[in-house]
């Protein structure tokens, strides 16, 4: 099935998460996200950003289906809801073949070394909430290896230029709205110097409106797209 019908009824479920470090601070304001969506003739995109709806949206108009679409949306996540959507995190999707009559499911979730005592997340553990946030806290990264499982049984679109969006969003930078400035402030002080100068400008965080530029990131995107060829290319 390397090829899916983009006429069967898809349900993709993909949660885009992230690690202790990557989320950042423990008092991070909490909200809900409100989804972005646009229309397609064929479908409908919906995301957590704007511009990774755009980015799902771009893939459709294409020719690509809902599974090129996800994978667009999902890359371009990372780079625009660095808080919550990491390519080293974990995730979930769920496909539900009409034409088969079954779902298919990938569990994406880290592995935590099984050494690891998890009672150290947990009170009464001294500082276990440090434990929490950092190193310790880091699993094994799960989210870009699912974007291609998925995309090796069912896409269709080349694997490159699907993380193109993101590439894009993360070198050429996007302005920060109110919300995602709201997180990179609550979390400023708990970087260190290398992401401060990141996320921020003369020691003070990027505010609303400014623009966030991840360049590292976008080179980091360009490896995964470059070994997914090479990968290929030994089949």
């Amino acid at each position: 099935m390397g090829n899916f019908d983009i006429k069967l009824l898809v349900t993709i479920l993909i949660l885009g998460g992230c690690s202790q470090e990557q989320a950042g601070s423990t008092t991070e304001p909490a909200t809900n996200t409100a989804p972005e969506t646009v229309d397609y003739a064929n479908g409908m995109v919906s995301s957590a950003h704007p511009i990774a709806t755009e980015a799902g949206l771009a893939i459709l108009t294409a020719g690509g289906n809902a599974f090129d679409a996800a994978v667009a949306i999902a890359s371009t996540l990372n780079v625009v809801e660095p808080m919550m959507s990491g390519m080293g995190g974990y995730g979930t999707i769920m496909v539900y073949s009409a034409e088969a009559g079954e779902p298919y499911y990938l569990d994406a979730s880290g592995k935590i070394p099984v050494g690891v005592d998890p009672e150290v997340y947990r009170a009464p553990t001294p500082n276990y909430m440090e434990n929490r946030v950092g190193p310790k806290a880091v699993s094994t990264p799960g989210a870009s290896r699912a974007w291609q499982a998925m995309h090796e049984r069912f896409g269709s679109m080349d694997w490159a230029a699907l993380l193109q969006p993101a590439i894009g969003a993360a070198e050429n930078g996007y302005v920060l709205d109110e919300r995602g400035a709201r997180y990179v402030a609550a979390a400023f002080d708990e970087f260190g110097d290398y992401p401060q100068s990141i996320f921020g400008r003369g020691g003070e965080p990027l505010g609303e409106g400014e623009r966030l530029i991840q360049s590292d990131l976008a080179k980091t995107l360009r490896i995964l797209a470059d070994l997914r060829r090479q990968y290929r290319g030994r089949d």
